[in-house]
């Protein structure tokens, strides 16, 4: 029990947010009690008034919500923080609907009032993209108000198996600037089986076609986040009240369906939610100015001290305070907020400008140099298609030529049976040989009852053909029809400088070799990078000697005495192009769900995505070797 360093809790709320409209309200034995020796009445009797459209009745809202809120702390996570605390052991978890004070009222009422319950006060961040300059301060503001060791994100779930390194760092300098330090990347499969490939990907980092690269990848954010949360955790903050209260006032239940239960978005328009809007585009405003700032709401002034000029709530002071619009204050709150003002302290929001332009690249060095020589992998893939037949089985054909040694067969699960016109040699319970393929390969398996719809790939010395051709889907993706054809690979043994999807590498996930040479004048000392490669990392070697991985925005130092040098890499394609989902109608999105894999749109889809996301054509993300090697 000793190696047990704490336990986190999931998305702990009052029940699924959509039934607020259906006439539910957060309950538990003891609400009537604390509410009425509070308040010196019962709420039973007024619990009309949350569903009154004609009337706002403010206090009661206020007054209901809040002591939800209080109850879900007292009955569920202190006494889970006590026995953690009691036991050495930390409480961690993070809320559902963090990303909003209006998101937030419909699960928990608030996440300044439930944080407080945790010895690691955390935070849920989904997708490839993070979110706004909201929730991740609130986070960190709890942790070093409440006087914690820390705070942490579990980050990027559903991100997609197209992430890359520039990805990860982008999304941890966001976290760092709000002074998140610790990080749970959301998710690492021990065994991927099909419903870890389909669960929320991408599985990191083992199972990334560039996990030899992560290392570098962890270096990078420890080295452009340190000073960032060394500034988020001891540089003054202005101190911004939120306006839970407001957004509580005018809240109304029957608007929860029409909101998206992902993100918080699609809320109708009400006074909540423009009090809620309003607030949001504000800290935006905050964080483009470069305030350093910090959250509170309005309850908590009841807790905090004014003195010499300062605010104090829990450990931490405050010099500066602003005050959102919406906010409600209750007498001794509002005396307090007046004093501020008097000794100074009060600031307005900054005045919205525009954004700087984008400084202009820096130049660089071409040198002379040869054309890329790109080698063909040896061992190439295909993903197999099935058709679901009558019986459960599943089904493939797959068209051969000129393919004359034996390739695999190999699957995400164990099956129960193999039917195929090849000669078969089982390797394992998910690996089979396959010769004496013919011209067409037929492949019918039954599957395991734990698991329906295996992936499998067939993995060989083959170029993959799309005889109908591909075309551009975007600036991203080129697209197919969904044809294939494996030939043999010996005409493609050496391949030209350029797009290498299409020229037999659709659903590859290894590592292509190229090499070229370049020539320079004089010494050179400086960064190495590359205005021609379109690859998720790649691994550079000058003269025999490793110098490390390159991606995207990550140029190499490195130092060159004039004369020849020979440049050979190995990089690593899009690892969307080895899982899919390929028919999905945006390719590799910010955002894939289990749901996304089998093309049912739902709440983790664009408002305009239709109700089937999958389209007849495949699509994959380009992979480009080309360009010059350019020294800055």
């Amino acid at each position: 029990f000793d190696y047990v360093t704490g336990f986190f809790c999931d998305e702990v709320d009052y029940f699924p947010g959509h039934l607020l409209a259906e006439g539910a309200v957060p309950w538990c034995a003891d609400f009537d009690a604390v509410y009425t020796e509070k308040y010196g009445v019962s709420p039973v009797s007024e619990l009309w008034k949350l569903f009154d459209t004609e009337n706002e009745h403010e206090e009661f809202k206020i007054r209901f919500w809040e002591t939800a809120g209080d109850l879900i702390a007292r009955n569920f996570y202190q006494p889970y923080l006590a026995w953690c605390d009691k036991h050495g052991k930390l409480f961690t978890g993070h809320l559902k609907g963090e990303e909003s004070p209006y998101f937030q009222l419909m699960f928990s009422g608030s996440c300044f009032t439930q944080l407080k319950g945790l010895s690691l006060p955390a935070i849920d961040t989904l997708e490839r993209y993070h979110g706004n300059h909201f929730f991740p301060y609130l986070l960190s503001s709890v942790a070093a108000q409440q006087g914690r060791c820390g705070c942490l994100a579990e980050a990027m779930g559903g991100a997609g198996w197209g992430v890359a390194p520039d990805d990860v760092i982008r999304y941890m300098r966001w976290l760092g600037e709000a002074g998140v330090e610790r990080v749970v990347l959301h998710l690492g499969q021990f065994v991927l089986k099909a419903r870890a490939i389909r669960d929320w990907p991408p599985s990191v980092p083992l199972h990334l076609s560039w996990h030899d690269a992560f290392a570098d990848v962890l270096n990078e954010v420890r080295a452009s986040t340190s000073s960032l949360l060394t500034a988020a955790w001891n540089e003054p903050k202005t101190l911004i009240i939120t306006p839970t209260r407001g957004v509580m006032a005018a809240y109304q239940p029957h608007h929860a369906p029409k909101i998206n239960l992902h993100d918080g978005t699609g809320i109708p328009d009400s006074e909540s939610a423009r009090i809620n809007a309003s607030f949001l585009q504000m800290v935006e405003d905050c964080y483009c100015s470069g305030m350093r700032y910090h959250f509170t709401e309005e309850r908590e002034l009841k807790n905090a001290v004014l003195k010499d000029g300062t605010l104090t709530i829990g450990a931490m002071t405050y010099e500066k305070v602003l005050v959102s619009d919406g906010c409600r204050f209750e007498s001794d709150e509002q005396a307090l907020i007046d004093e501020m003002a008097n000794q100074g302290m009060l600031v307005m929001p900054p005045v919205k400008t525009e954004a700087d332009a984008a400084p202009e690249k820096a130049g660089g060095y071409v040198p002379r140099q040869s054309p890329w020589e790109i080698d063909f992998p040896c061992e190439n893939r295909l993903l197999i298609e099935w058709t679901l037949l009558p019986n459960g089985n599943l089904r493939a054909e797959v068209k051969v030529s000129g393919v004359t040694s034996p390739i695999k067969l190999i699957l995400s699960d164990p099956i129960e049976e193999l039917i195929t016109n090849a000669s078969v040699q089982a390797e394992g319970e998910k690996s089979f040989s396959l010769s004496e393929l013919g011209d067409a390969l037929t492949i019918e398996i039954v599957p395991d009852k734990s698991q329906p719809l295996p992936f499998a790939w067939l993995c060989g010395d083959f170029a993959v053909r799309a005889p109908y051709g591909w075309r551009e889907f975007d600036e991203k993706h080129l697209s197919c029809n969904g044809s294939f054809v494996l030939e043999g690979a010996d005409t493609a043994r050496k391949m030209r400088q350029g797009e290498l999807v299409s020229c037999g590498l659709p659903f590859f996930g290894g590592l292509v070799t190229a090499q070229k040479s370049i020539t320079l004048e004089n010494n050179y000392s400086g960064r190495l990078a590359f205005n021609g490669i379109a690859a998720t990392a790649v691994r550079v070697n000058i003269d025999g000697k490793d110098i490390g991985w390159w991606w995207r925005g990550h140029p190499l130092e490195l130092d060159l005495a004039a004369g020849e040098h020979t440049i050979a890499i190995a990089a690593a394609p899009s690892t969307y192009n080895m899982y899919g989902p390929h028919h999905y109608y945006l390719g590799d999105c910010r955002l894939t769900s289990p749901d996304t894999f089998f093309g049912r749109g739902g709440y983790t889809d664009d408002p305009d995505a239709p109700a089937n996301t999958f389209i007849d054509s495949m699509q994959f993300v380009k992979f480009i070797i080309d360009g010059d090697v350019v020294l800055l």
